[in-house]
């Protein structure tokens, strides 16, 4: 999404104020009752966490349905007016979801918190790709797909109760019985999880987005490459060459794959290399129940292809 196409729509919106449009829209009660602060959090996972911490104390938008992508992401005129009575808009940050910021500098009064502070972030660049890398992200300095561990999930759950409560001090004692409900249940998961792979002789795998770093540097596990050609390209014959090397040197047996690839992308490259193709949820858009359903769901699915 290019920012000056959402710059555009959000200046022609907020034009409607001079028609007094805007405001009959989105004007709070006039009877002096009382309403829920108003959240917004920019894609699902990071939803799933601000619900279990902001419980029913809170009142929460989620800005991209589930299953569409941040990366092409472009808000809708009842979108953006209904953002106006956001108070946080909570991000991921660098490159994922930085449309929020052309957002956030046209909602009054909002604030907007990236969920990054206390993450050890790393280098998204550290694997052999087989492919156009297109992705918008790519070139920045950090990965940005630090929400797919507990533990970093118990970070930005910290950093969500920290403003919950700067917003509400009054809502502080059960945001605080809520995170530490949350943390517990993260903490659990991780020792789920590690026991996943107790067992697993060969940790090597193979994805097509590079996505899966801070998984796999938690668990033990070594992402051997990632496939990323641009949309309606196939890999040239000296990148099969490569890939067919490393799948044989490795003993690799399935390619992951996430939701917005059909798996008739890949089918014939699946088929050439004798690759079993799974699914990964990594944006919440599968129908998991909450972050930690989404979390063990994908753990599963890796451990079970080892």
């Amino acid at each position: 999404m290019k920012n000056r196409t959402v710059l555009a729509l959000i200046i022609g919106i907020m034009a409607l104020v001079g028609l007094g449009v805007f405001f009959s829209r989105v004007a709070g009660p006039s009877n002096g009752s009382t309403q829920k602060p108003v959240l917004a959090a920019t894609f699902t996972p990071l939803t799933l966490i601000t619900r279990e911490i902001a419980g029913d104390d809170f009142d929460i938008i989620n800005i991209l349905p589930p299953g569409a992508s941040p990366h092409t992401f472009e808000p809708t005129p009842d979108l953006v007016i209904k953002l106006q009575k956001a108070k946080t808009l909570f991000m991921i940050g660098h490159g994922i979801d930085d449309w929020a910021t052309v957002l956030a500098n046209n909602i009054p009064d909002v604030r907007l918190v990236t969920v990054d502070k206390g993450i050890a972030l790393k280098s998204p660049k550290d694997v052999t790709t087989f492919g156009t890398d297109d992705d918008e992200h790519a070139s920045g300095s950090l990965d940005p797909h630090y929400w797919l561990v507990p533990a970093n999930g118990i970070l930005m759950a910290e950093n969500i109760a920290s403003d919950l409560e700067a917003l509400a001090p009054e809502k502080k004692a059960g945001i605080e019985q809520r995170l530490r409900l949350f943390t517990d249940k993260m903490t659990t998961l991780d020792s789920r999880i590690t026991q996943l792979f107790t067992d697993k002789t060969n940790r090597k795998i193979l994805t097509h987005h590079n996505a899966w770093r801070y998984f796999a540097d938690a668990y033990g596990l070594e992402i051997v490459a990632t496939i990323e050609p641009s949309p309606g390209q196939t890999l040239t014959a000296t990148e099969m060459a490569g890939l067919q090397d490393i799948v044989k040197k490795d003993k690799i047996r399935t390619l992951f794959i996430e939701p917005e690839l059909s798996q008739m992308s890949v089918a014939s490259l699946s088929k050439d290399l004798n690759l079993e193709i799974k699914t990964l949820d990594p944006e919440g858009g599968l129908g998991a129940k909450d972050y930690a359903d989404m979390l063990w769901r994908n753990a599963q699915t890796i451990a079970q292809s080892l």
